[in-house]
């Protein structure tokens, strides 16, 4: 003889653990992010290990510290493409010093130059073909070295197109 139970039996309650972990809206917030990163991720760069717009052209990153000698205060500028690697013989200027010069350096072989200034404000500029100019500003103390560090991308409007 077969038991049959019936539908008119009384059913336990449902555990909220067997409608699954993330019911209804769950889902919908699990789907919200992952658009935005479908959407904004081919919109980003990588420029010196971080992230950016595709709008943004360079980067930088200043460093200052104290000197260990009595010296002058230094700008050390280092030039680098957007993926960290130096770039020797890059054209760069400092504006600034009590009577506001312009000078104009160049980069050694290993995309690096350190010169010697005057404390107070400087401005770097950076231009190197076919890479995106830069720019940034720092105020250098007396004793002090300063890093600036350029992450320059390539700029398409430069470039050449050889067929």
């Amino acid at each position: 003889m077969r038991v049959q139970r019936t539908r008119s039996s009384a059913s336990p309650p449902r555990s909220p653990l067997t409608r699954g972990p993330l019911g209804g809206w769950g889902r919908l917030l699990l789907l919200v992010p992952g658009v935005f990163a479908v959407i904004l991720f081919p919109a980003c760069q990588s420029i010196g290990g971080h992230w950016y717009f595709l709008t943004k052209k360079y980067a930088t990153r200043v460093e200052c510290a104290a000197s260990k000698a009595d010296t002058a205060a230094q700008i050390k500028v280092a030039v680098c493409d957007q993926d960290g690697g130096y770039l020797p013989a890059a054209d760069f200027s400092l504006t600034g010093g009590v009577v506001c010069e312009t000078r104009d350096y160049q980069t050694d072989w290993r995309g690096v130059y350190t010169a010697d200034v005057e404390p107070g404000p400087w401005e770097v500029a950076v231009h190197f073909v076919p890479f995106a100019r830069g720019s940034t500003s720092l105020d250098v103390r007396p004793g002090e070295v300063c890093t600036v560090t350029f992450f320059l991308t390539v700029n398409t409007q430069d470039s050449l197109m050889v067929y």
